[in-house]
Protein backbone atom coordinates (compact mmCIF):
# COMPACT_ATOMS: atom_id res chain seq x y z
CA UNK A 1 0.00 0.00 0.00
CA UNK A 2 1.26 3.47 -0.83
CA UNK A 3 0.67 6.23 1.66
CA UNK A 4 0.33 9.62 0.12
CA UNK A 5 0.07 13.21 1.17
CA UNK A 6 -3.50 14.38 1.19
CA UNK A 7 -3.64 17.75 -0.48
CA UNK A 8 -6.39 20.08 0.38
CA UNK A 9 -5.27 23.35 -1.29
CA UNK A 10 -5.97 26.82 0.00
CA UNK A 11 -8.24 28.47 -2.56
CA UNK A 12 -6.38 31.77 -2.43
CA UNK A 13 -2.94 30.32 -3.10
CA UNK A 14 -3.59 27.61 -5.66
CA UNK A 15 -4.41 26.96 -9.27
CA UNK A 16 -6.16 23.86 -10.47
CA UNK A 17 -9.41 22.10 -9.76
CA UNK A 18 -9.31 21.66 -6.00
CA UNK A 19 -11.28 23.91 -3.70
CA UNK A 20 -11.03 24.73 0.01
CA UNK A 21 -8.51 22.04 0.82
CA UNK A 22 -5.12 21.71 2.52
CA UNK A 23 -2.14 19.32 2.19
CA UNK A 24 -2.27 16.52 4.74
CA UNK A 25 0.20 13.71 5.23
CA UNK A 26 -1.49 10.34 5.57
CA UNK A 27 -0.61 6.95 6.99
CA UNK A 28 -1.69 3.40 6.12
CA UNK A 29 -4.06 3.36 9.06
CA UNK A 30 -5.60 6.66 7.99
CA UNK A 31 -6.07 5.45 4.41
CA UNK A 32 -7.70 2.24 5.57
CA UNK A 33 -10.07 4.23 7.76
CA UNK A 34 -10.89 6.40 4.73
CA UNK A 35 -11.43 3.23 2.65
CA UNK A 36 -9.23 4.68 -0.11
CA UNK A 37 -7.86 2.27 -2.73
CA UNK A 38 -4.26 3.12 -3.58
CA UNK A 39 -2.27 1.82 -6.52
CA UNK A 40 1.49 1.65 -6.64
CA UNK A 41 1.94 1.20 -10.38
CA UNK A 42 0.14 2.22 -13.52
CA UNK A 43 0.94 0.42 -16.74
CA UNK A 44 0.39 3.43 -19.01
CA UNK A 45 3.93 4.65 -19.63
CA UNK A 46 3.62 3.71 -23.30
CA UNK A 47 1.31 6.68 -23.84
CA UNK A 48 4.18 9.09 -23.24
CA UNK A 49 7.20 9.41 -25.46
CA UNK A 50 10.81 9.13 -24.39
CA UNK A 51 12.88 12.32 -24.39
CA UNK A 52 14.54 11.21 -27.65
CA UNK A 53 11.28 10.89 -29.60
CA UNK A 54 11.08 13.42 -32.42
CA UNK A 55 8.10 15.62 -33.12
CA UNK A 56 7.43 13.91 -36.45
CA UNK A 57 6.81 10.59 -34.70
CA UNK A 58 4.09 11.99 -32.45
CA UNK A 59 1.23 14.41 -32.77
CA UNK A 60 1.22 14.76 -28.96
CA UNK A 61 4.72 16.22 -28.70
CA UNK A 62 5.65 19.79 -29.57
CA UNK A 63 8.94 21.70 -29.28
CA UNK A 64 7.56 23.69 -26.35
CA UNK A 65 5.82 20.84 -24.48
CA UNK A 66 7.06 20.70 -20.90
CA UNK A 67 7.09 17.41 -19.02
CA UNK A 68 8.63 16.05 -15.84
CA UNK A 69 10.35 12.67 -15.84
CA UNK A 70 11.19 11.08 -12.48
CA UNK A 71 13.62 8.23 -11.92
CA UNK A 72 12.96 6.79 -8.47
CA UNK A 73 16.07 4.57 -8.65
CA UNK A 74 18.26 7.59 -9.42
CA UNK A 75 16.20 9.85 -7.15
CA UNK A 76 16.07 12.61 -9.74
CA UNK A 77 13.46 14.60 -11.62
CA UNK A 78 14.24 16.04 -15.04
CA UNK A 79 12.40 18.90 -16.71
CA UNK A 80 12.07 18.50 -20.48
CA UNK A 81 10.92 21.13 -22.95
CA UNK A 82 10.22 19.26 -26.17
CA UNK A 83 13.18 16.91 -26.61
CA UNK A 84 15.61 19.03 -24.61
CA UNK A 85 16.41 18.36 -20.95
CA UNK A 86 16.46 21.82 -19.39
CA UNK A 87 17.02 21.01 -15.73
CA UNK A 88 17.48 18.11 -13.34
CA UNK A 89 17.04 18.03 -9.57
CA UNK A 90 17.61 15.50 -6.78
CA UNK A 91 14.46 14.36 -4.97
CA UNK A 92 13.55 12.53 -1.81
CA UNK A 93 11.14 9.65 -2.51
CA UNK A 94 8.64 7.53 -0.61
CA UNK A 95 10.04 5.31 2.10
CA UNK A 96 9.40 1.56 2.41
CA UNK A 97 5.70 1.02 2.95
CA UNK A 98 4.95 4.51 1.63
CA UNK A 99 6.38 4.14 -1.90
CA UNK A 100 5.92 6.79 -4.56
CA UNK A 101 3.56 5.43 -7.24
CA UNK A 102 4.95 4.88 -10.74
CA UNK A 103 3.16 5.62 -13.99
CA UNK A 104 2.06 8.44 -16.24
CA UNK A 105 0.26 11.34 -14.58
CA UNK A 106 -0.21 15.05 -15.05
CA UNK A 107 -0.02 18.08 -12.80
CA UNK A 108 -3.49 18.58 -11.36
CA UNK A 109 -2.84 21.45 -8.94
CA UNK A 110 -0.17 23.93 -7.91
CA UNK A 111 -0.01 25.92 -4.69
CA UNK A 112 2.24 28.56 -3.16
CA UNK A 113 2.70 28.58 0.62
CA UNK A 114 0.62 25.50 1.44
CA UNK A 115 -0.73 24.76 4.91
CA UNK A 116 -0.03 21.25 6.22
CA UNK A 117 -2.61 19.45 8.34
CA UNK A 118 -1.61 16.50 10.51
CA UNK A 119 -3.74 13.53 9.39
CA UNK A 120 -4.39 12.13 12.85
CA UNK A 121 -4.47 15.14 15.16
CA UNK A 122 -5.85 17.71 12.72
CA UNK A 123 -3.13 20.15 13.79
CA UNK A 124 -2.49 22.73 11.09
CA UNK A 125 0.99 24.03 10.37
CA UNK A 126 0.82 27.33 8.49
CA UNK A 127 3.28 28.39 5.81
CA UNK A 128 6.71 29.12 7.21
CA UNK A 129 9.96 27.45 8.25
CA UNK A 130 8.23 24.72 10.31
CA UNK A 131 5.95 23.58 7.48
CA UNK A 132 6.99 20.11 6.18
CA UNK A 133 5.75 20.98 2.65
CA UNK A 134 8.10 23.91 2.18
CA UNK A 135 6.70 26.82 0.22
CA UNK A 136 5.51 25.20 -3.03
CA UNK A 137 3.29 22.24 -3.93
CA UNK A 138 2.84 20.56 -7.35
CA UNK A 139 0.18 17.86 -7.08
CA UNK A 140 0.04 15.13 -9.74
CA UNK A 141 -1.99 12.22 -8.34
CA UNK A 142 -5.36 12.10 -6.66
CA UNK A 143 -8.35 9.90 -6.21
CA UNK A 144 -10.39 12.91 -5.09
CA UNK A 145 -9.47 12.60 -1.42
CA UNK A 146 -5.79 11.65 -1.35
CA UNK A 147 -3.13 13.67 -3.20
CA UNK A 148 0.59 13.32 -3.85
CA UNK A 149 3.07 15.54 -5.57
CA UNK A 150 6.32 17.45 -5.47
CA UNK A 151 6.95 19.80 -2.58
CA UNK A 152 9.72 21.73 -0.94
CA UNK A 153 11.33 20.91 2.37
CA UNK A 154 13.55 22.62 4.89
CA UNK A 155 14.98 19.17 5.76
CA UNK A 156 17.48 19.04 2.90
CA UNK A 157 19.14 15.95 4.43
CA UNK A 158 16.06 13.98 3.30
CA UNK A 159 16.61 14.89 -0.36
CA UNK A 160 18.04 11.88 -2.16
CA UNK A 161 16.73 9.55 0.54
CA UNK A 162 13.66 7.31 0.73
CA UNK A 163 12.10 9.33 3.53
CA UNK A 164 8.72 10.75 2.47
CA UNK A 165 5.15 9.49 2.68
CA UNK A 166 4.97 9.02 -1.10
CA UNK A 167 5.67 12.55 -2.23
CA UNK A 168 8.78 13.82 -4.02
CA UNK A 169 10.77 16.30 -1.93
CA UNK A 170 13.01 18.99 -3.37
CA UNK A 171 14.94 21.82 -1.78
CA UNK A 172 12.85 24.97 -1.51
CA UNK A 173 15.11 26.66 -4.10
CA UNK A 174 14.61 23.80 -6.59
CA UNK A 175 10.84 23.51 -6.09
CA UNK A 176 10.52 27.25 -6.74
CA UNK A 177 12.38 26.84 -10.06
CA UNK A 178 10.29 23.81 -11.03
CA UNK A 179 7.04 25.48 -9.94
CA UNK A 180 7.57 28.32 -12.45
CA UNK A 181 7.87 25.84 -15.35
CA UNK A 182 4.73 23.74 -14.85
CA UNK A 183 0.98 24.21 -14.81
CA UNK A 184 -2.05 21.97 -14.49
CA UNK A 185 -1.92 19.50 -17.37
CA UNK A 186 1.89 19.20 -17.47
CA UNK A 187 2.76 15.48 -17.94
CA UNK A 188 4.57 13.75 -15.08
CA UNK A 189 6.17 10.36 -15.76
CA UNK A 190 7.44 8.38 -12.78
CA UNK A 191 9.78 5.47 -13.55
CA UNK A 192 10.88 2.89 -10.95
Amino acid sequence: MVVLDILVPDEGNSSGNFQDTEPVSSSPSLLSRLNVPVTTSLNVLETFHSPTTTRESSNESSPEMVRLVVSLSQRRVALYRGDSREAEYPVGIGQTGWETPTGAFEVVETQKYPTWKHPLTGEKIPPGPGNPLGDRWIGFWTDGRVYIGFHGTADEASIGAAASHGCLRLSNAHIRELFEQVQPGTPVIVHP
